[in-house]
């Protein structure tokens, strides 16, 4: 199998994908999604204003190097993401590429 190196900027364009639909989700909240570009997963953490973490969504890198920004936008609401966050709270979804899971890839 190849590795394909995605440029930093489609990479942050998808992770950004993900952030707008957080911010659309989640009003009032704050959205950290602190991590490096060439780590295994990016953790978006949504938070209250008063600092709480609520919710934890991590995006491997495996579905951010799947998919491309517009299609990114339109899995996370097939799949319900929010919901399913909203459902397991600070146990942490994650998206892979084959969808949402309570699991590691």
């Amino acid at each position: 199998m190849t590795t394909v190196v995605l440029p930093d900027r489609v990479l942050l364009d998808r992770l950004a994908a993900i952030h707008e639909y957080l911010l659309r989700e989640f009003p009032g909240s704050v959205i950290d999604s602190p991590g490096d570009l060439d780590s295994p997963a990016t953790t978006f953490r949504i938070s209250e204003r008063r600092g709480r973490v609520r919710y934890l969504l991590t995006a491997s890198r495996e579905f951010l190097d799947e998919y491309p920004e517009a299609k990114i936008t339109a899995l996370l609401q097939t799949w319900d993401v929010a919901g399913v966050m909203r459902q397991f709270g600070r146990r942490g979804v994650w998206l892979t590429a084959s969808g949402v899971s309570l699991e590691a890839p």
